[in-house]
């Protein structure tokens, strides 16, 4: 399950919730050069993608990008 929310300062803030167990497991991968993340959950036992579960059935929310401005969080 994840939201967008907005930070103290105004910025956005991505929250992700996640239990798979040993089903699952979520990988993201950092592209700064085009400013977003992208996230897939992967189960290791079927050795394939999750593409729904009996909880959350939108595979939308499992397999996803988020957009985030990394050259912003690299100067912190």
């Amino acid at each position: 399950m994840r939201r967008v929310s907005t930070g103290k300062n105004g910025n956005r803030v991505h929250e992700l919730l996640s239990d798979y167990g040993v089903n699952g497991l979520r990988v993201m991968r950092f592209i700064p050069a085009e400013n977003i993340i992208e996230v897939r959950t992967w189960d290791p036992i079927k050795s394939q993608l999750c593409e729904t579960t009996g909880i959350v059935k939108d595979r939308k929310q499992h397999q996803f990008q988020l957009e985030f401005d990394l050259s912003k969080a690299a100067k912190r």
